[in-house]
């Protein structure tokens, strides 16, 4: 069985440190691609010196030409200037743009089949013309970010609580940059939620160190950018692709729908298996069928479709609707599914048509029956009534906060009066009109 192949672009510290790092994995045989004569080979020789004392079995060359990388299964792409003191990623977008063309042009000419991951800055924009300059499928396509970000977030969760790292769980979406949102209601120590074991103050305090992490690090080198866990993340990504792992890791991944955003490169759980991105899990699309269903819906001759596909959501906001959908739906801009109902247990309603009340006139105080319906359900005259254990007896008050001066005037909380259809809503607005109209008649009297 042939080896795989994985071609390195850029020999410089993190084209260096995955050289070694798949050599010690024994993903395939590496070659480091350079355009600067003398570095590729030379880091090539050095690694490959070390293989009698680390017992790995690869090979590893340097190179200055493209072909040398022909057939490649898997391309990292790291070449481009690295930032310095007092630049963003977005400084080096000029500079980099135009080395990824030339790097982009040349992989799809040489290795049209390669599994392509991108960690050069500004990653988001790199990955996106990476893309759309060889044309590969999205799945071939992805951004190292989530995981050397989450994998900071994890360290300063580590260090701040004196815990073993391996025991915290923590996952940072979105772009790599100031934008990136850690999901610190999603993290954990050992099951422990972490907002229960780091205040609010330090741990704000966390999430600000990892947006900054890779400054820190640029202001601290002075002549250059991390190197060690970018190199490693990216493996990691790898690794999963080459042995089909099917690890689930934050990528920057095109998105065409999924989280409602159309188009962009963005941090996002993905699936890593042997043929790329096996999936990206969406919980927006898998809770709303309408949804999934819509593109599949026909219309009928001279008609539109009964149900129409919801409108597509402003770009302008799409990273804030995609950490909405991810979050649940209730922390970066709002419920998931507006107009859902808040409530799940069950109310005491009352039902009691405009009819029955008028013949009761004031012989019952007006005091229906009461009824437990659960919130999420229409109202329905055919439930069983509610014994409240003995005649004459008031029934016992509703188990929740909602005041019992307004169950008695019909006032429902948001949830119940939502979920209940048109026709049913009318019914009971009509029951609590003929009630009012009722008790204002016999406080006159």
């Amino acid at each position: 069985m042939a080896r795989r192949k994985i071609a390195l672009i850029g020999a410089g510290q993190i084209g260096g440190n995955l050289a070694l790092l798949a050599a010690q994995k024994e993903l395939g045989d590496v070659v480091l691609f350079d355009v600067v004569e003398g570095v590729p080979q030379g880091k090539a020789l050095d690694i490959m010196q070390s293989r009698a004392v680390d017992g790995y079995d690869v090979r590893i060359v340097g190179t200055n030409k493209y072909d040398e990388v022909a057939g490649a299964d898997v391309v990292i792409v790291t070449a481009g200037v690295p930032r310095k003191p007092g630049m963003s990623r977005e400084d080096l977008l000029g500079i980099n743009i135009k080395i990824m063309r030339d790097v982009a042009t040349n992989v799809k000419e040489k290795c049209a089949n390669a599994f392509v991951i991108v960690i050069s800055n500004p990653l988001d924009a790199m990955v996106y013309a990476m893309k759309q300059i060889t044309g590969f499928p999205k799945e071939r396509v992805v951004g190292m970010a989530g995981v050397l970000d989450s994998s900071r977030f994890r360290l300063f969760v580590a260090e701040e609580l004196n815990v073993a790292i391996e025991d915290v769980h923590a996952v940072v979406l979105g772009g790599h940059g100031d934008d990136m949102v850690p999901l610190t209601r999603f993290c954990s120590v050992s099951g422990i939620p972490l907002e229960k074991l780091i205040p609010r103050q330090r741990l704000e305090a966390i999430v600000d160190r990892t947006r900054k992490g890779g400054g820190e690090i640029v202001a601290l080198l002075k002549t250059g950018s991390a190197f060690y866990a970018p190199a490693t993340s990216a493996i990691a990504m790898a690794e999963s692709y080459l042995r089909d792992k099917k690890r689930v890791l934050p990528c920057a991944a095109l998105l065409e729908g999924e989280y409602g955003v159309h188009g962009y490169y963005m941090g996002v759980p993905v699936t890593i298996g042997e043929r790329g991105i096996a999936s990206v899990p969406d919980r927006e699309r898998a809770a709303s069928p309408a949804r999934s269903a819509a593109p599949l819906r026909r219309a009928p001759p001279g008609g539109k479709t009964a149900l129409q596909a919801p409108a597509r959501r402003p770009q302008a906001h799409a990273g804030l609707f995609a950490q909405a959908a991810i979050l649940g739906g209730d922390r970066a801009g709002g419920r998931e599914r507006r107009g859902t109902p808040r409530r799940s247990a069950p109310l005491r309603v009352r039902d009691e048509d405009a009819g029955k009340a008028r013949a009761a006139g004031s012989e019952g105080g007006g005091r229906g029956r009461l009824r437990d319906v659960p919130a999420r359900q229409p109202l329905s005259p055919s439930l069983p009534a509610r014994r409240s254990g003995g005649a004459g007896r008031r029934a016992a008050r509703p188990r929740h906060s909602w005041p019992r001066q307004l169950h008695r005037r019909g006032v429902q909380p948001r949830g119940a009066c939502e979920a209940r259809p048109p026709a049913a809503r009318r019914r009971s607005l009509a029951a609590t009109a003929a009630r009012e109209v009722r008790r204002s008649q016999v406080r006159a009297a």
